[in-house]
């Protein structure tokens, strides 16, 4: 009984242990999706404002 709870525990704790790095990386991607545009956007008036 004791070792089959030790089993699961540690089970959890790397299921948890996935989860958090795949919510991670999912967090990255979409910060980086996110502020591609806004760089893009940026550059872009930044060249507007010193063409003018």
């Amino acid at each position: 009984m004791a070792s089959t709870l030790t089993q699961q525990t540690s089970l959890k704790r790397r299921y948890l242990a996935v989860e958090t790095k795949d919510l991670r990386h999912r967090i990255r991607i979409a910060r980086s999706q996110v502020f591609r545009p806004v760089k893009l956007l940026v550059l872009r008036v930044r060249e507007a404002w010193n063409f003018h």
